[in-house]
C-alpha cells in the first residue's frame, strides 16, 4: 500500500491506495499532496482491492465499490469536497471555480451547465493560475480566497471544439469517455489570494455577447443560490456575503460560444487592469 497525505484549507487527509494504482492517484491529486505530512489528519480514506473492483472506505466505513480507478477518483473528489464544506467554520463556500493573478483572484460562480468550469478552463488557458475547482472557500474577515485546486471535468464536445480553435497550452487535456474530458492545469496557486472579482457566466446561444458590470444589490439574491449549506447561522452567512460582494468587482458575462467567451474574458482582464485591480503585465 502507498500512503499519501492531502492538505487543503482546514482539511488534512490521509489516503492509502494499493501500489498498482497509486501513481494515478498521485497524479490526480498532485497539487494537494503534503510533504512533509500534516501534524494532524481529520479524514482517513482507504482504497482496497476487491477482486477486479476497488472499494473506498472513509474513516473505516465502506462508502462504495467501483469497477476502475477513474470512477473511484471521481467519488473521492466528491467526498473531499463535502469534507471541506463541513469544516468551513465561518467561511463561505461557493459552488465556483477560481483563478489567480499575482495579487488578486477571479471567482466564477454558477451551477452546472452555466459555463462555470469552461470559464475557469479558459482563464487558465489565458495564462492565469488555477486556484479552486467546484468548491471555492472564502474567508469573509480577510476577503481572501483559499486554494482548493483539482482536475477540471469538461464536456468532451466542448473540449474538442475548443482545441479545434485554440492550442491548449496551459495544462493537459485528456479524453476519458465519449462524453467527458479532464483538464489538469499546469500552473496552480497554493496560497490564499485576495478576491478581486466575482464573475457570473450566462450562456445563451441567442444572446448578444457582452460583459455587464453589476452592483451588490443586483447579485445579492443570486449569490445565496451558490452558497453551500453553511456551518453558521443564516444571519452570519448574510453578513459574510454582504461583506464579500461589497469588497470586489461584480460582472455577468453573457456568452453564446467559445469565441465570444474568450473575447469577453480578455475584455474582463483589460477592464480590471485599467481599474488598477491587477498588475497589467500579468495577463
Amino acid at each position: 500500500m502507498r500512503l499519501l497525505f492531502l492538505e487543503y484549507p482546514k482539511l488534512s487527509v490521509s489516503l492509502s491506495v494499493p501500489d498498482n494504482v497509486a501513481e494515478g492517484f498521485r497524479t490526480n491529486f498532485a497539487n494537494a499532496i503534503a510533504s512533509p505530512p500534516p501534524a494532524t489528519v481529520q479524514v482517513e480514506f482507504l482504497v482496497r482491492q476487491r477482486n477486479a473492483d476497488l472499494a473506498l472506505e472513509k474513516n473505516g466505513t465502506l462508502i462504495g465499490v467501483f469497477p476502475n480507478p477513474t470512477e473511484l477518483i471521481f467519488a473521492l473528489e466528491e467526498n473531499l469536497e463535502n469534507a471541506l464544506i463541513e469544516r468551513l467554520d465561518g467561511w463561505i463556500g461557493l459552488h465556483a471555480g477560481a483563478v489567480a493573478l499575482p495579487d488578486m483572484s477571479i471567482v466564477t460562480v454558477g451551477h452546472p451547465d452555466t459555463g462555470k468550469t469552461t470559464t475557469t478552463f479558459q482563464l487558465v488557458e489565458l495564462g492565469l493560475e488555477l486556484l479552486c475547482e467546484e468548491v471555492t472557500p472564502i474567508d469573509p474577515s480577510t476577503i481572501r480566497v483559499h486554494p482548493f485546486p483539482g482536475v477540471l471535468t469538461l464536456d468532451r464536445r466542448y473540449a474538442e471544439a475548443f482545441r479545434a480553435s485554440y492550442p491548449v497550452t496551459g495544462g493537459a487535456l485528456t479524453y476519458h469517455s465519449v462524453e467527458m474530458a479532464r483538464y489538469a492545469a499546469g500552473r496552480v496557486r497554493k496560497e490564499a489570494v485576495p478576491l478581486g472579482a466575482l464573475l457570473f457566466p450566462a450562456f445563451d446561444p441567442s444572446c448578444r455577447p457582452r460583459l455587464e458590470a453589476l452592483s451588490p444589490a443586483e447579485v445579492l439574491t443570486d449569490i445565496f443560490q451558490y452558497c453551500f449549506t453553511p456551518t453558521v447561522d443564516d444571519e452570519q452567512l448574510y453578513d459574510s456575503v454582504i461583506r464579500v460582494i461589497e469588497r470586489c468587482r461584480l460582472f455577468r458575462m453573457h456568452t453564446r460560444d467559445i469565441e465570444s467567451a474568450r473575447g469577453l474574458l480578455v475584455e474582463l482582464l483589460s477592464e480590471l487592469a485599467r481599474a488598477g485591480a491587477i498588475n497589467q503585465g500579468s495577463a
